[in-house]
């Protein structure tokens, strides 16, 4: 998979939980696990709700890596730049996507230097 189908994985099951609405968390919760890099050890804590076992180490590194930077960067400022103040798993969503963008970004960058 790549680094953005990964992230495009995750953001699926999100959704597929937001929708069933069996696993809760405040934005206050949602905020801290990203902050301190420990999505992948909320999703252990609900092992039936979401299948994370097709990523790989190293982009489960780079979506703990970076949505932390973005949690850090955007904390207090959610409702603003993404509408969410109530649940965490919005949340989650909204950075998912705004790594998204972040991502396609960062290959768009590199794919110019490279075809100068």
């Amino acid at each position: 998979m790549t680094r953005v189908s990964s992230i495009t994985y995750i953001l699926s099951e999100i959704l597929m939980a937001v929708d069933n609405n069996r696993v809760r968390v405040s934005l206050e919760e949602m905020r801290d696990i990203l902050q301190n890099a420990k999505l992948f050890r909320f999703f252990s804590r609900h092992p039936d709700e979401w299948d994370m076992s097709l990523l790989r180490d190293a982009d489960r590194d780079y979506v703990n890596r970076n949505l932390e930077d973005i949690a850090l960067a955007l904390e207090g400022r959610e409702r603003r730049k993404f509408g969410v103040e109530y649940n965490g798993l919005l949340l989650l969503a909204a950075y998912l996507n705004e790594l998204i963008q972040r991502s396609l970004l960062r290959e768009q960058e590199a794919w110019d230097v490279a075809n100068q």
